[in-house]
Formats: C-alpha cells, sequence, structure tokens
C-alpha cells in the first residue's frame, strides 16, 4: 500500500517495469523519496527568502506612507483618506 501511495505521489507512474524483489523495491522508494527531497528542500528556502523580502517591502512602504502623512500634516495639509490600512501590524 505504501508503494502506490508514493508511486502516486512522485508522479513516476507504474509503467511496464517495476521491481518484483523486497531489496529492488526499498531501492525505487528511497530512489523516490530522494526525489521528493531534492524538491522540497530548495522551494522551502526560496519560499522562505520570498517570505522575508515581500514582508520587508511592505514594512518600508508603509513606512514611506507614515512619512509622507506626517510631513502633510505638519504643514497643515488637509489628510484625505485612504482605501488601503496605512497602519498595520500584521505581517
Amino acid at each position: 500500500m505504501f508503494r502506490y501511495s508514493l508511486v502516486t505521489l512522485t508522479t513516476v507512474g507504474y509503467g511496464d517495469m517495476f521491481p518484483l524483489t523486497a531489496p529492488g523495491k526499498v531501492v525505487g522508494a528511497l530512489t523516490m523519496i530522494c526525489g521528493i527531497m531534492v524538491l522540497a528542500f530548495p522551494l522551502t528556502i526560496l519560499s522562505n527568502n520570498f517570505g522575508s523580502v515581500n514582508g520587508a517591502t511592505i514594512i518600508k512602504n508603509e513606512q514611506k506612507t507614515r512619512k509622507r502623512f506626517m510631513r502633510a500634516f505638519a504643514r497643515g495639509a488637509a489628510v484625505r483618506s485612504v482605501s488601503a490600512p496605512m497602519f498595520s501590524a500584521s505581517i
């Protein structure tokens, strides 16, 4: 049962050729698991870095908006409302 789940997950297919012995099935399963890891590790690193960079960009944009708001407020200019939240703490 485990082998069929692993074969389906890795999309290697059932094919015409498949291992018949227990050691062959173990080698095939380890090869499929290593294939999953080859993709999983770089993708987690990339997504983590994307999240960090995206979060820093959002914070930087909010700080710029806050500065512009404070400068306009100090000049006595009328402050118009914006549709997007200016000060959000969720990151």
